[in-house]
């Protein structure tokens, strides 16, 4: 049967408009008949237009997302509600084709998405945000990292971007993108960096998808210009940048921010590179070496790719060398190396550290095999912890401790500088209370502070945003953040509405370096300052506007502990 619009008006509008109905970030407006059509409004996170979604006679006669007939007006409803929260979460605002309908954007959601490839194709490359842990990653990649390290210091990081060749590796790395706050509605494309080791040039469609990507998302999370004085062709292309007094801007009241109007560097699908086609043809290989390794588990250290060559591990290679070559049907791309210790061995090294991590169950916070070594991330009170595991297996486990490497430097530590903490760039908005509920008096050094940031408010409706992860600070009497390791994170990615006598009750937690001076890292027993920079979006006559405030300081004691 065919549902009629009139029909479904009433159950589209019971299951749609409320907030956060299709998915987080959803505002729902209004919902229409326009002769045939039924037109969906909505707002769509800090998007500043709202968006229309249209569905004519033929998405009633079967579903828009599963296209099996309806029978009923709510099932038809439920039916559009998981098409959009589909097409939002993954990115149908971003790339659908759009026009302008008056104040409104229309989402052509039945035309192919901006930039769609051909079935035979697949992107050559991938872009996506880095998060913040992922500092010395990106350092060891080759770049610059000091531009992101500068933003976080200054409260000022709005997101960070990196683009890498897709690969069944993911390798290599090709470019990185720093976007900051200049204020609470202007983000700045500050940082563009591409390597330059790499063996060919990366396409301009790369850097401007990313450019693209980074100005949306500044967007979407409620700034109202984009701003930019990076020289670079690619970013000409990205639809709504426009060349103002020499620097590229988008305004909310300019054009609509759109794909960039470049081809999508690609490749035949099923073809990952040189690498990963060599790969794939050592695959018969890789299982012979495999089943060979597991007759001689007396020597045998493992099996992995290096590139385009397959390196099979014994800890006596000359005696398997020719045994192995003669398995496989690629010799000349298969070496056979030294291996530190046998997998056999490895194993037994994993059973007993897994032993002591069960008497210690809060010291970690992630295991893994590594080929021919484990590697342990340890909190800052599991110090006692890694120097049991290092003195029995020595180099067999890679061991960090609360961020260090161990054994730890204790000069390198002590010498890292602190930074000024978070400042308060204006007052908090009258009738707003916040403070802080620790869930012990005093915390041991080395250990988790943990307890619930109190957000209440008396007088004034305040709305806040909890999109973004939120780092914890403690800071010295000089007001400069010390070497604490972890952040926490403050609410579920929704956003809160308090209105006069509301209150939001939110867990956090804190992680502090050891107190152990002799082997650092070092945040000494005493009363220190924590500090919690909250995003808050105020409601003022003039709309919705965003800025950073700084929840804090609170005293903390840190007691003496075993770190």
């Amino acid at each position: 049967m065919t549902l009629s619009p009139a029909a479904v008006l009433h159950a589209a509008r019971d299951v749609l408009l409320a907030p956060d109905a299709v998915t987080d970030g959803w505002r729902g407006v209004a919902v229409d008949v326009e002769g045939d059509d039924v037109v969906v409004r909505f707002r769509w996170r800090e998007l500043p237009y709202a968006l229309q979604a249209r569905f004519g006679p033929d998405d009633l006669a079967e579903g828009a997302w599963t296209g099996t007939p309806l029978l009923t007006p709510h099932e038809w409803a439920y039916e559009v509600s998981g098409f959009l929260m589909e097409e939002l979460d993954t990115g149908g605002v971003a790339w659908a084709a759009r026009r302008q309908r008056g104040e409104e954007v229309e989402l052509l959601l039945d035309a192919p998405r901006v930039g769609a490839l051909a079935p035979d194709r697949k992107p050559a490359y991938f872009v996506s945000t880095w998060p913040l842990g992922a500092v010395g990653f990106a350092a060891g990649k080759g770049f610059d990292v000091a531009p992101v390290r500068h933003a976080v210091e200054q409260d000022r990081l709005v997101s960070w971007w990196s683009a890498y060749v897709d690969n069944d590796r993911g390798e290599p790395y090709v470019a990185q993108l720093v976007v900051v706050r200049d204020d609470d509605v202007t983000a700045r494309l500050e940082h563009l960096e591409v390597r330059p080791d790499l063996p060919g040039p990366v396409p301009d469609s790369v850097l401007a998808e990313m450019a693209y990507l980074a100005a949306f998302d500044a967007a979407c999370r409620g700034m109202r210009r984009v701003v930019t004085d990076l020289d670079h062709p690619a970013l000409r292309h990205v639809g709504g940048l426009r060349d103002v007094d020499g620097v590229l801007a988008w305004t909310a009241d300019g054009p609509l921010l759109s794909p960039p109007d470049l081809e999508p560097a690609t490749v035949p699908r099923g073809w990952d590179g040189d690498v990963g086609l060599a790969q794939s043809e050592l695959s018969d290989d890789l299982e012979q070496v495999v089943a060979d390794g597991e007759r001689h588990p007396e020597a045998y250290g493992g099996v992995r790719f290096d590139g385009p060559r397959l390196l099979v591990a014994y800890t006596d290679p000359d005696a398997h060398r020719d045994r192995v070559r003669a398995l496989v049907q690629h010799p000349d791309a298969v070496d056979v190396v030294r291996a530190p210790r046998t997998q056999q061995e490895l194993r037994q090294v994993r059973d007993a550290v897994e032993r002591v991590l069960e008497q210690h169950p809060h010291s970690w916070s992630g295991l893994g095999n590594a080929g021919d070594h484990l590697v342990l991330d340890l909190r800052a009170s599991g110090l006692d912890v890694a120097e049991q595991l290092w003195r029995e297996h020595g180099d067999a486990v890679a061991i960090t401790v609360g961020g260090h490497d161990y054994p730890l430097d204790v000069e390198a530590v002590a010498a890292q500088r602190r930074y000024p903490g978070p400042e308060q760039t204006e007052p908090w908005p009258e009738g707003l209370v916040a403070e802080v509920v620790l869930a012990r008096p005093a915390t041991p050094v080395g250990d988790v502070v943990r307890g619930r940031l109190l957000l209440r408010a008396t007088g004034t409706r305040v709305a806040f945003d909890s999109d973004q992860p939120l780092y914890g600070e403690l800071l010295d009497d000089d007001g400069r953040r010390v070497n604490t390791v972890a952040g926490f994170r403050i609410g579920t990615g929704r956003d809160w509405d308090l209105r006069p006598g509301e209150q939001r009750d939110v867990e956090f937690s804190a992680e502090t370096d050891s107190a152990r001076l002799a082997d650092g890292p070092f945040v000494a027993p005493g009363t220190w300052q924590l500090v919690l920079p909250v995003p808050v979006h105020r409601h003022t006559p003039n709309g919705l506007t965003t800025t950073h405030l700084v929840a804090g300081p609170f005293p903390v004691v840190l007691s003496a502990g075993s770190g």
